[in-house]
């Protein structure tokens, strides 16, 4: 029986998957009418916790049936668009895989941050922010 397993983790709020970047989430401010690298001075975070946003993926996403038939895995990378007050504004898609990952990746992410964050902070304001979202499929 093969198990299907989604490497999801959420660090500080924000989505990151340690098992292949170890890197910090990136955060792009928008300034001027465009997104910026910006170092900001509070990170946009979930609201309920860490805890609570990796439960609610875990119970939202499934591995297509497309995906699952043709052995299709890998990394679907999504952009996340924040508004000042710290809500989900948009979700679009960085880097896709195919064979239903990437309708599913947006779906249940639209899904599980539909309570939003507490908003990014830039130089003492909310501010609206995007930043990726890894989210893995694998099969095993």
């Amino acid at each position: 029986m093969k198990h299907i397993y989604f490497n999801i983790a959420f660090l500080i709020g924000i989505f990151a998957i340690p098992s292949f970047s170890q890197k910090e989430t990136v955060y792009f401010a928008l300034i001027d009418n465009e997104y910026k690298e910006v170092q900001l001075d509070v990170k946009p975070e979930f609201i309920g916790g860490l805890t609570l946003l990796s439960k609610k993926m875990a119970g939202n996403i499934r591995y297509p049936a497309k995906a699952r038939e043709n052995n299709i895995k890998g990394n679907v990378l999504l952009n996340i668009y924040l508004n000042e007050n710290g809500k989900v504004e948009d979700i679009t898609l960085a880097k896709g895989i195919g064979g239903g990952c990437n309708e599913e990746s947006i779906r249940a992410v639209w899904i599980v941050t539909n309570g939003g964050y507490n908003p990014a902070i830039y130089k003492g304001k909310p501010i609206k922010v995007k930043f990726e979202v890894p989210i893995s499929f694998k099969l095993e």
